[in-house]
């Protein structure tokens, strides 16, 4: 403001003949005219002792205004005495002249805030130079004293991030204010100490206050906008990384919105061992819940204790008495459950003392659930047979179908929750078939005959004979830009795979699947495929620490069996309550038998990740439907396709044109057309705004190879809007012979 103040007092003077004098005796105020005179011409007498020097260096600058600025309004900053001789003296005198000094600064203030100045010399020139641009009510504060002049909370963080360049940068009156700032927030005597050396004593400063939990209002504040701030994120990893943590720690009196994992650990730690100790677990929580609400803005909050939080405050209450009643309770209630415990394992796994608590106590209300589930296991129906073979025939739409393998409720359930927000999901579940396990139940998907077909080949094959429709097959991963096809069948094994070879190993690349089938499925439905189905053969339990005596001994199975994981294949009926036998003969076999639990049965194979069980986490599984909410857009067609198929050389025109806007509001959409060569994007024009009833287009180079596919997207919402093959023509330019 300080420097609008300044300008307004050159224009109203400058107008009488083009030129004023800015006097500047002390040589302290360049920077106020400079900052004033950003549109204007300046020019500015040189430091010279010597009289005839300085009498010199004015008669060049007058001879260089009244050459290069005769009608142009100019500035003549003087840092010294102007003599009664001086060449410049004239400028001054018909002009006008403005002599900065503190004397000039406090009549303005006067004058535009209406208060008197209080503030010392230096104070004011200090408040000039940190002035610059700020509005009145700063100005105010500062001369009324309700705001220091340096606001410490702003500037530390850029000075954390440089200490030596933040301040060589700064005056010294500004430095030194900077230092005195510093030393108060130390609680020191002003003294003077490198830059380095001050940012660390700060920082160390702030990370003890809140590790102590007595760190004030004003370090709270640059903390918190400190921790928070993406582009001060590398110097607050540094300095934390330097601090030493004491020896001892009471994490009672540690801020809620610390940084330190080992508090969290120790927190952690706390809480299993009093895990069964409902008051303390209650005290611990509430002091976690406090914490978890800086989460958004606190980067360094462990990510399990928001899993760890669910957990404890869940509490199994499913009254339905049927078992379609129990699946929609656990599809939508308590398959959370599952998701944060499968996120403790990834997180904690390594750590067997603190896991083996909190999986016990989430085995307990798993076993309350399953308890239910498995007094109404006569009522269970698999529905997944011949699914696929259904839906295809059925369908007129343009369809993708996402057959995942091991894609569990809640995995698909976690990536609904990721797609765009203008996309739909319909969510619904299916029951699997049993055993729950991968030949068995993608067969059931594939076909209605129940034959159980080893082979993806084979299973293909007799989808497309029972529907009698043109299915285009691919791999998931191999979807892009150019997939083509009215029904395509994607398949998608990473998650079962993963599991069968790296057990819970597989858990840390969850959250990648998940990424894959998130960008996949809004891909999908950019190409124009109206809706895409996301279903599964079967889901997973986690047995996550298992000792040898968990699992669940097989011994008194009688006749001929055959045990796995999740289940076992008998000749004989098995009577009791310790198993559910159905029949179904397979081989030799006439009964598959499940535990009453998700605990495995002692076999030879891995533990952690398995699947062939009866429990809701392996047989209620995903049949989920994502619709596109698309606004009524014009439609852009390409119109030379024909054009596109022998093109000669290896440049190609794309001509394209719209249609009429179907939304009165809309007249513009923004396209780019993209040329393919298998699935790399060899090249793309820019972004064209096209208009209703318009025709464009662009030129495109097919570079080598011999033959892509052109593609018209839509900018904003990635929508393909149309594409066509192109194929360089065979014919070779043979000189003008043809």
């Amino acid at each position: 403001m300080i420097e609008k103040w300044l300008r307004n007092e050159i224009d109203k003077k400058i107008c009488n003949s083009n030129r004023i004098v800015i006097l500047d005796q002390s040589s302290r105020w360049k920077f106020l005219v400079d900052a004033a005179c950003t549109d204007i011409c300046l020019y500015s007498t040189k430091d010279y002792s010597s009289k005839w020097q300085q009498k010199q260096d004015e008669l060049f600058l007058r001879h260089e205004i009244e050459k290069n600025h005769k009608n142009d309004q100019v500035v003549i900053y003087v840092s010294r005495e102007l003599a009664a001789d001086s060449f410049l003296i004239e400028y001054a005198k018909t002009g006008g002249c403005i002599e900065l000094a503190t004397e000039w600064v406090r009549d303005v203030l006067l004058k535009e805030t209406s208060l008197q100045v209080s503030l010392t010399d230096d104070e004011l020139y200090t408040a000039c130079q940190l002035g610059i641009f700020k509005d009145i009510n700063w100005w105010k504060k500062v001369v009324q004293k309700i705001e220091g002049l340096l606001s410490i909370e702003n500037d530390i963080l850029d000075f954390f991030d440089n200490p030596n360049g933040f301040l060589e940068s700064k005056t010294p009156a500004v430095k030194n204010l900077y230092i005195r700032e510093f030393c108060k927030l130390l609680q020191q005597p002003v003294q003077d100490k490198p830059a380095d050396t001050f940012a660390s004593e700060i920082a160390r400063h702030i990370f003890t206050g809140i590790l102590e939990g007595n760190i004030s209002e004003k370090e709270y504040v640059i903390y918190c906008k400190w921790i928070d701030s993406r582009n001060h994120e590398s110097s607050f990893k540094k300095y934390l990384g330097e601090y030493q943590l004491p020896s001892t720690i009471d994490i009672d009196k540690v801020k809620d919105n610390h940084c330190f994992d080992v508090v969290d650990k120790k927190y952690l730690t706390k809480f299993v061992e009093n895990i069964n100790n409902a008051s303390e677990v209650k005290n611990i929580l509430d002091k976690i819940k406090k914490r978890l609400k800086f989460k958004k803005s606190n980067p360094y909050i462990a990510k399990w204790w928001q899993d760890i939080a669910d957990i404890m405050d869940f509490t199994v209450v499913c009254n339905d008495a049927s078992i379609d009643g129990i699946s929609r309770y656990y599809t939508v209630e308590f398959s959370k459950t599952d998701r944060s415990m499968r996120r403790i394992l990834t997180y904690l796994k390594a750590d067997i003392n603190i896991v083996k608590p909190i999986q016990e106590y989430y085995e307990r209300m798993n076993q309350d659930l399953l308890k239910s589930w498995f007094a109404h296991y006569g009522e269970y129906q698999e529905s997944q047979k011949g699914y696929l073979v259904n839906l295809i025939k059925n369908t007129s739409k343009k369809i993708a179908i996402i057959v995942g393998d091991g894609v569990r409720y809640e995995v698909a359930d976690s990536v609904a929750s990721r797609v765009a927000s203008d996309i739909s999901v319909d969510k619904k579940f299916m029951y699997a078939g049993l055993p729950s396990e991968t030949e068995h139940n993608m067969s059931a998907l594939y076909t209605t005959d129940g034959e159980i077909i080893a082979e993806k080949k084979e299973r293909e094959k007799k989808l497309s004979d029972e529907t009698g429709k043109d299915i285009t097959y691919m791999q998931l991963d191999e979807v892009n830009g150019t997939t083509d096809g009215e029904i395509l069948v994607l398949t998608y094994k990473d998650i079962d795979d993963a599991g069968e070879k790296m057990q819970q190993g597989m858990l840390r690349l969850v959250d990648e699947f998940e990424d894959i089938l998130v960008e996949k499925i809004q891909l999908l439905l950019h190409l124009g495929y109206k809706e895409v189905h996301l279903v599964t053969d079967h889901g997973f339990v986690l047995t996550g620490i298992l000792e040898e005596s968990d699992k669940i001994p097989t011994d008194d199975i009688s006749g001929g069996k055959k045990v796995s994981e999740r289940y076992i294949r008998s000749v004989d009926e098995q009577s009791g309550s310790k198993y559910i036998s159905i029949e179904e003969h397979y081989e030799n076999y006439n009964y598959v038998n499940f535990a009453k639990s998700s605990r495995s049965f002692v076999s030879t194979g891995k533990y952690g990740y398995s699947h062939g069980g009866f429990t809701p986490q392996e047989v209620v599984i995903p049949n989920f439907v994502f619709t596109y909410n698309k606004q009524n857009q014009m439609d852009v067609d390409i119109t030379n396709k024909k054009d596109l198929i022998d093109i000669a050389g290896n440049i190609l025109t794309v001509k394209f044109s719209s249609g009429e806007a179907k939304d009165v509001l809309f007249y513009q959409r923004k396209v780019r057309v993209l040329l393919y060569v298998g699935d790399k994007i060899v090249d793309k024009s820019s972004i064209i705004s096209i208009s209703p009833g318009s025709q464009e287009k662009v030129e495109l180079s097919l570079d080598s190879a011999t033959e892509g596919v052109v593609v018209i997207i839509d900018e904003d919402t990635k929508d393909q809007l149309d594409k066509a093959k192109v194929t360089k023509s065979q014919m070779r330019d043979l000189g003008g012979l043809f």
